[in-house]
């Protein structure tokens, strides 16, 4: 991935902002499109400082939006946010992170994040649109509220012989700007605006089911906690690496956190037949005696019976056996009865190994569909270069780099001019270009003039000279160095 020039990120207006990140350096690699992972599971990758709208240097709501919609028309098993962001405008990020949620649930896709370095304020806004949030024990979470900033620059004005004035139509319109002293009025409206945009804050995280009401977020003062201290306060589920957040959505993952029955924030990794077991047991303890007999059968028939409870049914089958020795009918009525609980154990031994079967088919489909849809991407990736015979052999081995997304092949082909086929282009510049000058082709032709050429000759050695006296009308010359006869080639 290519990085771009460091930026810095200091922009204008209410910020849901990790303070220390006000104005420092970023380099801030170009924007992924989503991945889909061999499981199934759509990585949105969420870097950096963020901004409204589309900006060059940084990443935007209005991409990750985007990124978001892309990614669920994949038909993933889940969406997972990727975040190590330390927030940035508040300007559209609430409502950012409700269209997140909403999106995912028009689609029927689960929504989880997974935070790598730090998901702070309006990346944290982000994060809460997931109903799953895995952390990092070091991860930085929190920094929930808002702030602004408000300069005061005329006593720097008054040292520069500055005189600025300020012409206005109300009496509030230069609120704010720096060469107009603070007044109490303006910094009341400004904190008036930051606790109304902080109360809208509280209100987002609490409606997405983290860290409980929105007077206990308020509570947290905006402060910035690590990943442990953030599941304890509820603004996270658990301690996870992104490869065991990718994990635990993976085929045989149960969701147990905000949003299903359990409200413990924990995720934990299941198996077809402990759910059947888990099911056979729950219906052991029934008040119907008749099923909970059958349960417990088939627990035993599975091996996972209790000896206590077998031996006390043992038990009891013999004293109905015992009691209804001499009435045959009975006895042919405990038999049926024995044949159904059989019939009712291979039952229960065929379900349990349909839901195995079923859970290991459906992991090689999305298996076979991933690989399938990266055939594709690579055969769609060739066909568009094949198109452009044009460009030059060192551009077609970048835009080969299964590494570069699609979207970015198809914009740098359209925006590349059409040119000649470039076997036609080389042989025209061959046939136009000449090589050795007017007498090309000429194995002797002569390049300088006879002169030139004579003293080049005499600087190589390759003229014999002797040393003589020179007279002209004017001067006398002793020890010049002449050529002795013609030169060679001369």
């Amino acid at each position: 991935m290519t990085k771009r020039a460091q930026q810095r990120f200091a922009p204008h207006g209410a910020l849901a902002l990790n303070p220390k990140a006000f104005g420092l350096l970023f380099d801030m690699p170009e924007a992924k499109p989503a991945e889909l992972t061999e499981t199934g599971v759509a990585v949105v990758t969420i870097r950096g400082p963020l901004m409204h709208h589309r900006e060059w240097c940084f990443d935007s709501y209005e991409a990750i939006r985007d990124r978001v919609a892309e990614a669920v028309k994949l038909s993933p098993r889940c969406v997972l946010l990727a975040i190590d962001s330390p927030g940035g405008l508040v300007s559209g990020a609430f409502d950012t992170a409700r269209d997140l949620r909403k999106m995912a649930a028009a689609a029927g896709v689960d929504l989880y994040a997974h935070v790598e370095g730090q998901a702070t304020s309006a990346a944290y806004a982000l994060a809460s649109a997931a109903t799953w949030i895995g952390v990092s024990r070091s991860a930085a979470i929190g920094s929930i509220g808002v702030i602004d900033t408000m300069v005061d620059a005329t006593a720097q004005n008054a040292m520069m012989g500055l005189n600025v004035k300020i012409i206005t139509s109300g009496d509030r319109k230069s609120d704010g700007n720096p060469n107009v002293e603070i007044s109490p009025d303006a910094l009341e409206a400004s904190q008036r605006r930051v606790d109304t945009l902080a109360g809208m804050f509280f209100d987002l995280i609490s409606d997405h089911g983290w860290g409980g009401s929105g007077e206990r977020v308020e509570a947290l003062q905006a402060a910035i906690v690590t990943g442990e201290q953030a599941v304890d306060l509820g603004l996270a589920s658990e301690i996870a690496t992104l490869e065991k957040s990718i994990a635990f959505v993976s085929p045989n993952a149960k969701r147990t956190g905000p949003g299903a029955e359990s409200t413990e924030g924990k995720y934990e990794m299941t198996d077809p037949m402990e759910d059947a077991v888990a099911s056979l047991r729950k219906a052991a303890e029934s008040d119907d005696e008749e099923e909970a007999r059958k349960a417990r059968a088939a627990l035993k028939a599975l091996g996972f019976g209790d000896e206590e409870e077998e031996a006390q049914d043992d038990e009891e089958a013999q004293d109905d056996e015992e009691a209804q020795d001499d009435d045959e009918e009975a006895k042919a009525q405990d038999d049926d009865e024995e044949a159904k609980a059989q019939d009712d154990d291979e039952e229960a031994k065929t379900s349990s190994k349909a839901l195995s079967m079923a859970a290991r088919a459906l992991a090689k489909v999305h298996n076979l569909e991933a690989t399938t849809a990266k055939r594709e991407r690579k055969a769609k990736r060739a066909a568009m270069i094949a198109a452009r015979p044009d460009i030059a052999p060192d551009m077609v081995a970048i835009l080969s780099d299964p590494k570069m997304p699609l979207q970015q092949v198809k914009k740098i082909l359209d925006t590349l001019e059409v040119g000649p086929a470039r076997a036609d282009r080389v042989a025209a510049v061959a046939t136009a270009t000449g090589t050795r000058g007017a007498d090309q082709g000429a194995i002797n032709a002569r390049r300088l003039a006879p002169d030139k050429r004579a003293a080049l000759d005499a600087q190589m050695g390759l003229t014999e000279m002797s040393t003589k006296t020179i007279e002209t009308p004017n001067r006398l010359s002793f020890g010049v160095r002449v050529p002795v006869g013609p030169g060679k080639d001369n």
